[in-house]
This record gives structure tokens, sequence and C-alpha cells, in this order.
């Protein structure tokens, strides 16, 4: 679960699990999406209240309980699990009304095209919206007169006038009748994407004033940002304020997203690294998301890093680091390159990167690596900015020993210049124990 740790200014740190904020009508303001295989429907019980849920083919578990799910985007908490078709279930937002709609040539309305399961029609005069869930094209009367049956469920809002246009994506008709009538089976459905049986994201960041979750186990390519401002609303919508969930392209997992050069979002990928350019005439905001590829090649599970206008992380093999640079003085693109070449060997399974980006009371500027090997080993690398605050030259990597006394190091993080490690020590062969140690110029 995600944690958030507060500082109180003076003396005390605390920690608590993160959670998303849910209103007093009952909505919980978490993303949703479509996990289910396309097909799958879920017939409720009734519209109110505590309820059954029933889907079309085999899909629930005993470890969905306590998760929710939108039905036609009105969330109900699965409470009990009966079978892999049947679970109990409460409402907790009351779910859309369902009825049929016959739709003929009716007055002026003459019934043309058809109708299809998933249309969206709407009433023109009343401005009535409806989801087609059943579509059923038959004669009536005599002489023998065309209609449709189309069972639909309504969204909040007005509702259907006698005799009034319906119109749909292929068709359109006059209302001959409207009567209510119970829920149906309808595939419009979709579950939590993070939660205690789906898992939790295993990436955060912060950038243009929202929160960003990624790497979701339930959907890996998927990208979640907060509303603007309000870091714990994670409900999609429409305004330019609202929260945003997007899936990158090419069903990559996202491991990162990190807050780059020129304002652009860099999202480090298993098999590729893209970046999302943000600009004052295409801000941060729902619809606004366009994904730009930079290069084709396998990053790694390791946290990037930032300092000037460059950021370094390693590849998919965990045993090289690549610079993601600027080129272009009015494109702004960007490209990667190696900056570990030369000194491969020292590299093994990284697992830390870090990087100064204040040299203080030192007089160089220094990366450092942790890798994944069992001594914990660490690599130094000097660079240099250029007056452009970009990265210059070649990076000089050394392996940094502290002889038989060494920890095994296990994490670096650096700020600005306050540089810490993570060690543990074995002192006269005894259990080890861990230190965290701030490397000063002495």
């Amino acid at each position: 679960v995600p944690r958030v740790l507060t500082w109180d200014g003076a003396t005390t740190w605390t920690t608590a699990d993160f959670a998303v904020r849910t209103l007093a009508s009952g909505q919980k303001q978490t993303p949703f999406y479509r996990l289910a295989p396309l097909g799958i429907t879920l017939l409720p019980s009734a519209l109110i209240g505590n309820i059954t849920l029933t889907a079309s083919s085999a899909y629930f578990v005993a470890g969905m309980v306590g998760t929710r799910l939108r039905w036609h985007d009105k969330q109900i908490t699965i409470t009990g699990f009966i079978s892999s078709l049947v679970v109990n279930a409460t409402i907790n937002e009351n779910l859309n009304t369902t009825g049929t709609l016959v739709v003929a040539s009716v007055s002026t309305n003459t019934l043309t095209g058809a109708f299809n399961v998933g249309d969206i029609v709407e009433g023109f005069s009343s401005g009535a919206r409806a989801y087609v869930e059943d579509a059923v094209f038959a004669t009536f009367g005599a002489p023998p007169l065309q209609r449709w049956t189309l069972s639909v469920t309504i969204f909040t809002g007005p509702n259907f006038i006698a005799n009034e246009a319906i119109i749909g994506p292929g068709g359109q008709g006059g209302l001959f009748t409207a009567t209510a009538a119970g829920p149906f089976a309808s595939a419009a459905w979709d579950e939590e994407v993070m939660n205690v049986y789906r898992g939790w994201p295993a990436s955060v960041a912060v950038d243009q004033s929202r929160l960003i979750f990624a790497n979701f186990p339930s959907v890996p390519g998927g990208i979640a940002w907060s509303e603007l401002g309000l870091l714990t609303n994670f409900n999609v919508g429409a305004l330019p304020t609202d929260p945003i969930f997007e899936l990158v392209p090419g069903k990559r997992q996202v491991l990162y997203v990190v807050p780059g050069m020129d304002a652009s979002e860099f999202i480090f990928c298993d098999t590729g690294l893209l970046y999302i350019p943000i600009t004052p005439a295409n801000p941060l905001k729902p619809g606004s998301i366009v994904f730009s590829t930079i290069s084709e090649d396998e990053c790694g599970q390791v946290q990037p890093r930032r300092a000037g206008e460059f950021i370094i992380y390693a590849t998919g093999g965990l045993n090289q680091l690549m610079a993601v640079r600027i080129f272009g003085a009015y494109t702004r693109a960007y490209k990667t390159d190696s900056i570990t070449e030369l000194s491969a060997h020292l590299f093994d399974n990284i697992k830390a990167i870090a990087i100064m980006t204040a040299s203080a009371s030192f007089a160089e500027r220094y990366i450092f690596i942790v890798n994944g090997d069992a001594a914990g080993t660490v690599v130094a690398g000097k660079y240099s900015l250029s007056k452009s605050n970009e990265l210059e030259g070649t990076v000089g990597w050394t392996p940094w020993t502290g002889g038989a006394s060494r920890g095994q190091v296990s994490w670096v993080s650096v700020r600005g210049s306050n540089i810490l490690f993570c060690s543990n020590y074995f002192p006269n062969a005894i259990a080890g124990f861990g230190m965290v140690e701030l490397l000063d110029d002495s």
C-alpha cells in the first residue's frame, strides 16, 4: 500500500497508509478500468440496497470481497462470495433507472436505420440519454409497421418525452412508448484498479500539482494522475482540473514516471522510453495526453534520477546506464546515450542510482550506483555540467571501496549534496546490523 510520511516541521515524522477520498454520497474517488474479459455481463438484482450480482460467465473469487466495481458508472461494493457467478453486494450509489423504449415512425419522426447493443441514444427534445442493452427489430399492427424495442439503462438526467425523436449512431425514429423495467444484464461495468485484491501501484511521483501512480499489477500500462491540487481524488473526469487515467501504447508495462526537462513527463517502460510533452498551449489535463517515443530499448526497474537537463536510468539488463538528453535548440527533442560503455564491467544488477545536484562543500559532483551483487558494491562517477545545465563530456567511473571494514551497501540516496548510504555491517563475523551514514567531504 502506498504510504504517506508527514513531517510536523519540528521533530516528528508520522506515517499512514494512503487512502483515496470517499465522498458523503458514498462515492470512492479511485480509478476504475475494465478488467474482466469482454463480453461478460453483470446483472444486479435491484437498483438500490443490498443485492446480488450475477455474472454471465465464471469470474468472481472470494478475494474480491470488500472491493468495488461500477455498473454504468455507479459504485457497488462486493460484500460476500457465493460462487464464481454470484456475489452479494451493497449499492454505494443508486443505480441508473432501466426500462424499455419502443421506437417507430411516430408523428413527423420517421423510423430509419438501425439500433445496436452498446449504442447511446438521445431524446432530441428532452436531452435524455440511455445505453442500449438489447435491441429487437419487429413489425406490428395492420398494415404492418416497423419498430425497434430497446432495453436501456437511462443516464441520470431528464426523462424521455412521448413522440420525440430518438437518435442513435446508426438510426432514429419517434418514441412510441416508454416503460419501466428491472435491471438488465449489462457489459458496461468496470472495477477498481488498486485495492487489496488487485494490488497497489509500485511507482509514485508528483508533478504539475498532481499525484501520479503507475506500475499497477492490474493494469501494467496504466498511469493515474490525481485531481489538480487534490492528491486523494482519482475519479476520472472531463474538466481541466479533473483526474486522468491513461494507457501507454504497445501493451507496455510502465515502470516509472519522471518529471523532466521542459516540463515534460518521461515514461520508463519495460519495452521502451516515452515522454508526454507538456506546454502552456497543451497543459496536462484530460484529453491532452500524447505519448511520444524516444527509444524502443528496454528500461530496468531501477528508479531513474534527474540532474540538470538530463535523466539517468538503467537498461533492462541492469548492467548499463543511459542518459536522456535534449538535442536541437528549437525542436527540443530527446535522445538517449550510453554513459557506461567503457566501464561496463563495474556494473552488476544495478539497484539504486543517486545524483548530487549541488556541490556545497564538495569540489565536484558525483553519481553513485549501488550494485545488487552479494557484496553490495558501489560505483562512483564524476560528472560535469555545461553552461546550459546539460551533461558535459564523459562520466568518469571508479569502484569505491572502503577496505575490509566497508559495509554491504543496500541503498544510496542524495538530496542536493547530502548523501546517505544504507549499509549492513558484520563486525567479527557476528550477526549483521544496519547503519545509515551521512557522507561528508572528509
